[in-house]
């Protein structure tokens, strides 16, 4: 990677984690005050509409969006390539099913809400959220990050303006579901164009001409499609919450599933931050260092995984060391001390998560995203038989379980990754730091053994 390169990088790095900062402090702002002051049904409605939304938007990206990286090296700074990749291969190819996806899913909404909003809302944010998400990344792995970071968080900061705005000036005003989304549709059209902008300027700076991208290209982006595609929404399964969610439901009862909701969502807020840094940044500098030696592709992997050993181990230091405090607040009946219980430790299987990405934007480089696939496949089969075992009685245990599937799967991957390219995590800390840690831990125990007592009492 050349040095110009590296610091486009590193500014990246910075900008997202910035960026990412302020959005999810106040998009949790937004959530509480969301649920505080909009009437239960009416924010019941929105979020179940969102969730959909979203979920509709992964699927329907058919992958493209992790399957820029690899292929990266061959359209960079080239227009002739870049547009047979952009119009070709995404524009003709993917846009026409996102669309059509879209209506399928909006048909699906609009017959099981009757408080949904116009049809074009739905479809619109469905459609635009997802292609959206693609050209997000492609600016940010051509280093557009600066100019991303700002348009979206000016146009957040415009959403939440044009949906409090007349809720604060005007008492009578009633929250509806139209209120909520619509300034969330604007949000979307705004972002859309600035980065079909934003794009077209990077078009035009390109070097003219260049070679046709290869005569066995559409295969090749055709499996990586449909291998990240599976991995997205499998990955978001876990990460997100939403595949645990129901599973508590049916085991323990709504009122478990509707605590560790909010338990997922704080501990997601919180990860969303790490994991766009990682995300980003990681896809960036492997695509950058594809076509480098594997000897600098290893350095490459090590130096991103002390990056996120240093942002994770103090978290699971922590946790580690709260062990014995969870499982006390695990046994309370109130629902305040689940709560904490259930967002500790679902921070430490999202947080685990991020060493799994890592090692799956290498395998997506490498373009063997059917093969880390197996991986997860394997995770799923093992995640549905503990949800079958007789022997899991309580969430904790729930948690737990989940966690030790983490582990083992962790252990296949990275011995598979060893073996084939000799890549390994390094966890290499400076002697202060990792001495902090334990302190902090420590007192972290103090002040939750504090907490458990009083819920006790």
């Amino acid at each position: 990677m050349s040095v110009l390169s590296e610091k486009k990088m590193t500014r990246t790095y910075h900008w997202v984690l910035y960026g990412s900062s302020i959005y999810e402090v106040f998009k949790v702002i937004h959530f509480f005050a969301l649920f505080k002051y909009a009437s239960a049904n009416i924010c019941g409605v929105t979020t179940t509409i969102l969730a959909l939304i979203y979920l509709s938007m992964n699927i329907l990206d058919c992958g493209a969006t992790q399957s820029i990286a690899p292929f990266l090296y061959l359209f960079q700074n080239k227009q002739k390539p870049l547009k047979q990749f952009l119009i070709k291969y995404y524009l003709f190819a993917v846009v026409p099913i996102i669309i059509i996806g879209a209506a399928v899913a909006t048909f699906f909404i609009k017959r099981s809400f009757s408080l949904a909003p116009h049809f074009m809302i739905i479809i619109g944010l469905i459609a635009l959220e997802a292609m959206r998400s693609f050209m997000r990344m492609f600016l940010h792995i051509t280093f557009h990050t600066p100019k991303v970071i700002i348009l979206e968080l000016a146009s957040f900061f415009l959403y939440m303006g044009l949906l409090w705005f007349p809720f604060v000036c005007f008492p009578s005003f009633q929250m509806s579901v139209n209120s909520l989304l619509i300034p969330h549709f604007i949000d979307s059209i705004i972002v859309f164009s600035g980065f079909c902008i934003f794009t077209f300027l990077y078009y035009k700076q390109c070097a003219p001409g260049g070679d046709s991208l290869p005569t066995n290209f559409f295969k090749k982006l055709m499996i990586s499609r449909v291998f990240n595609c599976l991995l997205r929404v499998g990955r978001n399964m876990f990460s997100t919450g939403n595949l645990i969610t129901p599973v508590f439901a049916l085991k323990f009862g709504v009122a478990y599933a509707g605590v560790f909701y909010v338990a997922s969502t704080l501990a997601t807020a919180l990860s969303n931050i790490i994991k766009c840094v990682v995300y980003y940044a990681g896809n960036i500098v492997l695509a950058y260092t594809k076509s480098d030696t594997l000897t600098s592709r290893r350095e490459v992997f090590k130096a991103l995984s002390r990056r996120i050993v240093s942002i994770v181990f103090p978290v699971l230091t922590i946790i580690g060391f709260n062990y014995s405090n969870i499982v006390l607040l695990a046994g309370q009946k109130n629902l305040a001390s689940n709560l904490f219980t259930f967002t500790l430790v679902f921070i430490s299987i999202v947080f685990f998560e991020f060493f799994f990405l890592l090692y799956e934007q290498f395998y997506i480089i490498e373009e063997l995203a059917p093969k880390f696939f197996i991986f997860k496949a394997i995770e799923l089969v093992l995640f549905y038989g503990l949800t079958l075992s007789t022997s899991v009685s309580s969430p904790l245990s729930l948690l737990i379980g989940v966690i030790g599937i983490k582990i083992f799967s962790f252990i296949i991957v990275s011995s598979d990754a060893y073996f084939t390219w000799k890549i390994r995590l390094s966890a290499r800390m400076k002697p202060l730091f990792f001495i902090s840690c334990l302190v902090f831990a420590g007192l972290s125990f103090l002040v939750i053994r504090y907490i458990a007592f009083y819920y006790m009492s």
